[in-house]
């Protein structure tokens, strides 16, 4: 947010979109630590093909009981 400039018309927004900016990086923060887990158990296990992307970890979250709100959050 430091880098973004805002015109006159823009500033009136500045709030909104740095909280959209910050619930975009806690979404990325937790697709990364779950990926980081598969990394880290997959390594522990000696089992490479364990390890999973983006698409696998969206997949693991569908598969979870609180499905609709872990999606949900990761979408927002």
């Amino acid at each position: 947010m430091k880098r973004m400039v805002f015109s006159d018309a823009g500033a009136q927004y500045q709030g909104t979109l740095e909280r959209i900016g910050e619930v975009d990086v806690a979404a990325r923060r937790l697709l990364l630590t779950i990926m980081g887990v598969f990394l880290l158990v997959a390594a522990w296990r000696d089992q490479g093909s364990i390890v999973v992307g983006t698409s696998e970890a969206l997949g693991w979250l569908r598969h979870q009981p609180a499905k609709q709100f872990l999606l949900g959050a990761v979408a927002l």
